[in-house]
């Protein structure tokens, strides 16, 4: 079956079968690159993920593709900014029409960018927070055509990105990728910023990193893979549990017996189930410090 017409060419990976909307996860590879370039690690993202990897709007030469064209002057990447702001609307677009073409959740779209990819990933992000669930820059920098049009500080509330970049990176450097963490840590966005021993490219360490925070983003959202077919029925009777750490307990259950929150007591209490019931588990936080129970107490 031939792929949905998008604004931009793309390749992509389903998510499991099994999962009516899934998150997805869109790649914006760097300068000179293609769609294939980050693709080739699609294999190494949660399979939760409905990824998509995209091609730059204009071409550098064959099978070379570019999301803006640049000089270098003293060091530092001078924008072309007319193709830069027409990159920037052609992504907005394109990710209202993949969550819809692929029926994703338009709540859990994620960019992953490298390069050229990584500085129109931070212009999105800056500017249209609302259509995004988080972020991934590697080897970048924040776009100063944005900066007179970011968006009020507010809608950046708890907001996930994640800044690598390499101590060696010749094309931007790592005081770029410095100042970049440090810019955003001015907003109240969640900021996550590793550097590594390496150069304008990607390492095997730093794609782990990156799919690893990814992937604890699901898990944080409660974002539930299809359950594998058991073979019998299961029923579970109501539970009361007492737990040192009610986030995590509830991010737990929700996850792996794709149980639903139900009802939730400020810090205290978490009433969690699986079918019409109000409650089939009832998580109990007694904190971190509660007493272990004694070795030979049953229960």
């Amino acid at each position: 079956m031939p792929l949905p017409t998008l604004s931009l060419p793309y390749i992509v990976r389903p998510a499991k079968q099994g999962l009516s909307r899934p998150p997805m996860l869109i790649l914006l590879h760097g300068s000179g690159g293609n769609e294939n370039d980050l693709f080739r690690f699609a294999s190494q993202v949660d399979e939760r993920f409905l990824v998509l990897s995209v091609e730059a709007p204009f071409l550098q030469s064959t099978g070379r593709y570019v999301w803006f064209t640049a000089e270098r002057m003293g060091g530092v990447s001078l924008n072309n900014t007319a193709q830069f702001e027409f990159g920037r609307q052609t992504m907005i677009k394109f990710v209202g029409e993949a969550a819809k073409a692929f029926n994703a959740d338009p709540r859990r779209v994620y960019l992953m960018g490298f390069g050229q990819g990584a500085v129109v990933s931070l212009g999105m992000m800056l500017t249209n927070p609302e259509i995004l669930a988080g972020v991934v820059v590697i080897s970048g920098q924040i776009p100063p055509e944005v900066k007179s049009s970011w968006a009020p500080s507010e809608k950046f509330k708890e907001f996930p990105v994640m800044v690598l970049h390499g101590k060696s990176d010749d094309i931007f450097t790592i005081a770029l990728g410095r100042s970049t963490s440090a810019e955003l840590s001015t907003l109240p966005v969640v900021l996550t910023y590793r550097e590594y021993g390496m150069g304008h490219y990607l390492t095997q360490e730093c794609l782990t990193d990156a799919f690893n925070w990814l992937r604890e983003r699901l898990d944080d959202a409660g974002v539930v893979g299809p359950m594998e077919s058991l073979g019998y029925a299961v029923r579970l009777g109501s539970v009361h549990l007492r737990v040192r750490n009610l986030d995590r307990s509830v991010a737990f259950y929700m996850r792996y017996l794709g149980m639903k929150v139900v009802e939730r007591t400020g810090k205290l209490y978490a009433f969690l189930s699986n079918d019409d019931a109000h409650h089939r588990i009832l998580l109990q936080n007694v904190g971190t410090d509660a007493n272990m129970p004694d070795h030979r107490a049953i229960g």
